[in-house]
């Protein structure tokens, strides 16, 4: 039952295969110090005992067992439809957190219900920073945003990373919620940009604490070391570069989409070119071209969720890309980390 005095908090996590950390995100969660919480806890067909494992752990609220495993975005949908806060917070399922980071988070909020709040990420082990809300440029593609330590902002804020995001759930279902279609990658930075379409912002709470096991991804906040070779795998540069693509299509104008779509391809045949040359065509190919056919193949679903945002924003293109970089952020990663190895 909400509690009159203090606003309902829906915390929503989807999960998969996530029993490792089912035990300290739900002792971290299950005490918090704000005492006006609900989690809804939502399992993505695992096939390990995440959602049995759940149910005895939750304190205050319900897991919810989707059907099917379709992304992190559709899972953070249906979570958020069968919330009832007034607020909704997004949490990655591999964190714990501090004990006052909701009342952190509604503390700020209360102030101006009308933006989303982002809290500062830790690493699992709590000794690195990795972000407090983080830096795009005109494609949506993430950049380091503050210094190693955290302790400086380099950039500007642009979204909220989607292991922690703060806002009204009216404001949530009001942008259209998560595009579904991405499953996972992206899906953050295009809630964001939406919600900047319709006016509001993104606000660092650094008060508020997440610990996140997979964070520090590079480009955001993590920092390799200084010899390591940036590694990654064919899936996830496909899901990245398709859903980069439709985040372009789908919240640009008419005016401001083709340019910014032929400025970022232009950018991708640099990167082709240069998979190709260090013997990685076949990665070029599952990576890149993949993710133009499945656009391709997509574009009715895609023109739809664009006329769906562009009737309703309000804020115009140059307005929100104030908030982001002309400069491509793709070429300082490549600069300061090379090419990477595109692995299966």
């Amino acid at each position: 039952m909400q509690n009159n005095t203090t606003p309902l908090v829906s915390i929503v996590t989807t999960a998969y295969k996530n029993e490792k950390f089912n035990e300290r995100y739900f002792n971290t969660v299950n005490k918090q110090s704000y005492p006006n919480i609900e989690v809804i806890f939502v399992d993505n067909l695992s096939p390990d005992n995440t959602a049995s494992d759940a149910k005895e752990r939750i304190k205050k609220g319900r897991v919810v067992e989707s059907p099917t495993n379709s992304g992190c975005a559709d899972g953070n949908n249906l979570g958020v439809l069968n919330a009832t806060g007034k607020y909704i917070f997004l949490l990655g399922p591999d964190t714990w957190v501090d004990k006052e980071c909701v009342g952190k988070l509604v503390a700020e909020a209360e102030k101006d219900d009308n933006q989303i709040y982002t809290s500062k990420q830790m690493t699992y082990d709590g000794k690195e920073f990795i972000s407090c809300g983080i830096s795009a440029d005109l494609f949506g593609y993430p950049a380091r945003t503050y210094s190693r330590d955290g302790k400086k902002q380099l950039k500007k804020i642009f979204y909220a990373d989607g292991s922690s995001v703060f806002m009204k759930r009216e404001n949530y279902l009001k942008v259209g919620m998560m595009d579904e279609a991405t499953f996972l990658f992206a899906e953050d930075v295009d809630l964001s940009w939406k919600a900047r379409m319709l006016g509001m912002s993104v606000i660092p709470v650094p008060e508020s604490i997440v610990y996140h096991f997979s964070g520090g991804a590079i480009g955001i906040g993590g920092y390799p070391g200084s010899k390591e070779k940036y590694v990654t795998n064919c899936r996830r540069r496909f899901l990245a570069e398709r859903n980069i693509i439709r985040n372009i299509l789908k919240n640009y104008s008419i005016l401001n989409v083709w340019w910014v779509l032929l400025y970022y391809l232009s950018i991708n045949l640099v990167e082709i070119a240069a998979l190709v040359l260090t013997g990685q065509a076949l990665s070029a190919f599952n990576s890149y071209f993949k993710a133009y056919i499945w656009n391709i193949r997509n574009i009715k679903d895609t023109i739809k969720k664009r006329k769906e945002i562009q009737r309703i924003r309000t804020a115009s293109d140059w307005e929100v890309m104030r908030s982001m970089y002309f400069f491509p952020h793709k070429v300082l990663a490549f600069l300061e980390l090379g090419i990477p190895k595109v692995t299966k």
